[in-house]
């Protein structure tokens, strides 16, 4: 297998918010609905 992205570097984290807990991102454990705009899955 041929590897054409060998020049390029992965950038983890990038652009990434983490939270201590569930509360400070999301309204809940069922929906999972963000509390920032334009962050998370749409529905």
């Amino acid at each position: 297998m041929i590897n054409y992205n060998y020049d390029k570097q992965v950038v983890m984290g990038k652009n990434n918010k983490y939270f201590p807990n569930w509360q400070d991102a999301v309204t809940d454990l069922i929906s999972f609905k963000s509390k920032f705009p334009g962050i998370g899955a749409s529905l």
